[in-house]
This record gives structure tokens, sequence and C-alpha cells, in this order.
């Protein structure tokens, strides 16, 4: 039951509920004199300042006060009389992701996703260098402005690694929040460091880029034992436009074992950063805005967002292309997994012979693909991995049409009929132009071979 509206809490002028929880209720208010609109998070009534609940809102405070990031929710006062407690914070004109998830069945896009998901990644790396551990990101914690901003909120249960404890949790639970986006450790109660955030950053990526919750289960008990025991559903079969790249990322944030994980937030962050520059997928507010529109979550005023919105970057060109090419091949070989298929620009329309190429077929052959110095690998007309691979690439048994490109070198086709159970082998000399010999006025500089080893 909500209590009756405040008229008043200190300078604030309360307007109207926005969110309640068993300790606390936000409010939507305007400080005055200032004029600004805030949001107001008070102790419910009913329990004292003096209670030990109450200290779980003051520890917010101080954690927040050690904070300051344009993607973490800002804290302007912390107020505390015999009373009374609460927060004046930041007001965030626009919804939680958790509303955009719910209007968006089949997830946000690939480029709303990865700008929401570096945000959030900026937002932990930040927290995470000051010793704060968030243990609650889940989308109703996530605040999306109309403007695109994402904000990363509720501190309550953040674990701090410069105070003397941590929070509780509430009498009657075993845990905080919701435990369907929780680390394996948090659910058992483990020790936590920041690649737990990262595990439940992996849940929000994967949930934005497919509409799914990769341990879907009947409930949160069988949930909570999947995400403990089993893998998760593979992207690829809910989401084949997400490029392989993000898949591997993704599939990384969601390993059993944190030592198996990103290493940092900051990490991950720059990870995602290159790919997208790699695949020249726009991120950022006008992204994450279009997605609020597309869903109605905006004002009118965002919509020709959605029909005005600027065209992808043109790929670039020579050496900087190039350059950007082999930064992608090292972070591959670095990530490791199995490849996923996404449409690529440029594929020849005319081969069309499977709408979608199955890459986990129940009755599999492989394929190894070694091509020098490297090649972006089409299969069937889908782009399925760059070269080094980790592991072969799945594929069911049948004709296959192999397409190797290297922004330097003329294409390369290949047609393989692998049997069941088959590994085929395409082996491929990339055909790059070698560098122009230096005259004979050119001082003589060290060469680097780029032909095959032995």
């Amino acid at each position: 039951m909500t209590p009756p509206l405040p008229e008043r809490l200190g300078d604030c002028r309360i307007l109207e509920v926005t969110t309640q929880g068993p300790l606390t209720i936000s409010y939507r208010a305007i400080q005055e004199p200032l004029g600004r609109t805030v949001t107001v998070k008070a102790l419910r009534s009913s329990i004292s300042p003096a209670s030990s609940l109450a200290s779980r809102l003051e520890r917010e405070a101080h954690v927040l006060a050690a904070l300051s990031h344009g993607g973490i929710i800002a804290l302007y006062n912390f107020v505390r009389s015999e009373t009374a407690m609460w927060l004046v914070l930041e007001y965030v004109e626009g919804g939680s992701l958790a509303a955009l998830l719910e209007r968006s069945k089949n997830g946000l896009g690939t480029a709303a996703a990865l700008s929401v998901g570096i945000a959030l990644a900026d937002a932990l790396a930040h927290a995470h260098e000051r010793g704060v551990i968030h243990r609650d990101l889940r989308p109703e914690n996530v605040l999306l402005s109309q403007e695109g901003d994402v904000k990363l909120s509720e501190f309550e249960v953040a674990q701090n690694e410069r105070m003397p404890s941590s929070p509780e949790p509430l009498e009657g639970t075993s845990s905080f929040g919701s435990p369907s986006h929780m680390s394996p450790e948090q659910i058992l109660g483990e020790a936590l460091d920041a690649r737990s955030d990262i595990f439940s950053l992996g849940i929000l990526l994967y949930r934005m880029l497919s509409g799914a919750h990769p341990f879907e289960a009947p409930d949160i008990r069988a949930l909570t034992q999947r995400i403990r025991h089993d893998s998760p559903t593979p992207l690829l079969r809910i989401a084949p436009q997400v490029p392989p790249p993000i898949e591997r990322v993704v599939a990384q944030c969601l390993e059993k074992l944190p030592d198996h994980r990103h290493p940092s937030a900051a990490i991950l962050a720059s990870i995602l950063r290159r790919i997208t520059e790699e695949l020249d997928i726009p991120i950022g507010r006008r992204e994450v805005a279009a997605a609020l529109a597309r869903a109605g979550l905006s004002g009118q005023q965002l919509a020709s967002l959605v029909a005005h919105r600027t065209s992808p970057t043109p790929r670039r060109e020579g050496i900087g292309r190039a350059a950007a090419g082999q930064l992608l091949v090292l972070l591959l070989m670095v990530l490791g997994g199995s490849a996923i298929q996404a449409r690529a620009p440029g594929v020849d329309a005319g081969f069309d012979r499977h709408d979608v190429l199955e890459l986990l077929p129940e009755h599999p052959a492989f394929l190894r693909v070694l091509a020098r110095p490297w090649a972006s690998v089409y299969v069937d007309g889908q782009l399925v991995d760059v070269t080094p691979f980790a592991r072969p690439i799945p594929l069911r048994a049948g004709e296959h049409e192999i397409l190797l490109r290297h922004p330097a070198a003329p294409e390369e086709r290949r047609f393989i009929k692998p049997a069941l159970h088959e590994t085929v082998l395409v082996e491929v000399e990339m055909k790059v132009p070698a560098p122009p010999r230096p005259s004979a006025s050119t001082p003589l500089l060290p060469t680097v071979s780029t032909s095959p080893g032995p």
C-alpha cells in the first residue's frame, strides 16, 4: 500500500511516486529554488532512520558520493533527520531498459544494444576502479533518457572495498535483487569481484541483442540452476543477425568461471568499440534514442531519428582499413569460440541457396580454413568468421560455397561438399600485393616477410 504523498521533503516539492521498494519510495520532485526536476529516494515513513535497515540508504549515498561519471546516476544531496532520510538524485526523463526490452520482443537491434552495452561497461569500469561492485545489474536499474543517455542506478546493495562491511540481504531472503541476472558465484553466496558484474552485463547484452534470456527457464529456481550449471542457449540460434565477433564477446562474459571472463569492464568496453569500428556499426546516443522512439517510449520529437537516421560511416580504405582488419584478427585470436553468421554488405545477392546458414546442424560436417595472411570467410553468402579460427566451423553435410575476402586482394572462391562428420580443409594464399621495392635514393629499412612459413 502506498502511503499518502508527502507535500515536501526538505527543499523538494513532491510531484508523484515513480518506484517503490521494500525500504524506500522514489518520487519525481522539483528542487527549489533551483527549479530543476530531481528524483527523491526516501526511506519509508514506517522505518526509523536509526534502524539497521536505514543504513542501506545512507550507505548508498556514500557509494554514489565517491563516483562521478556520466553513465552513473548523480547524487545531489543526502538528508538525514530524526524522523526521515532521503537522497536527492539526478532525474532521467525517459524509461528503463526493462520497459524498452518489454516492447522490443526481438531485441533492440545490434547498434542500440551495443550502444547501451558499451555505456554500461564504461560506467562499471569507473565504479570498479574505485572499488565498487554494483551486484544488482538488471534492466530495471538501467535508465535511458529521451536523448539517448544511459544511466546506471540503484547502488543500494553495492559492495565497496573501502567500506568495512557490505549490506546484508533483507530478512527472509538470501540474496539481493533478482537472481535472474546474477553470476553463478553470486547465486552461491561466494566472494565477488568485478567479474561478477561482467557476467550480469553479459546477460543484458544477450537480451538486448536477441530479446531472450540466455538461460530461459520456467521459474526462478530452474533459471538459477541453469545459470550455475548449463551453457547459455547459443545466441546464433535466436539472433542470426548478430556479427560473429559480438557473439564471442557475449559468450565470454557468460563463462561460469570468473577467470574465463573478460578481465575488466574497461577491456570489455575497448573490445566492443574496436569491433563496432571494424564492422562500421554506428553507436551512441542517437541509436539509443532511436530504439526508444521505435518502441514508443520517447517524445514525438524523437520519432524523426528513426526515419532520418544517419547512415553508417563509410568503410576505411587502404592502410587504415587493413590495419583495422589485422586488429580484429588479433582480437579474434584472443577471444576464440565458435562462429555465427551475419548477412554482410557486398556479398553476391544472386547466391541464395539458404536463407539462413545453419551452423549448428543436428548432423554436422566441419570446415577449417587456412588463409594467408588472413581473410573474412563467407559460407553460402553469409559472413561466419575471420581467420585464424580457434575451432572448426560446424556445417550441414552437403554442398557449400566458400568465399574468402581480404581488403587488399582479389576474392577467392571455393566449392566444397563435405560428408557427414567429415572435416574439410580449405587452404588459400590471398594474393596481397608485395610492398614496392625502395628506389636507389630511398634508405633501406628492415622488411617483414609475408610468405608462408615452412
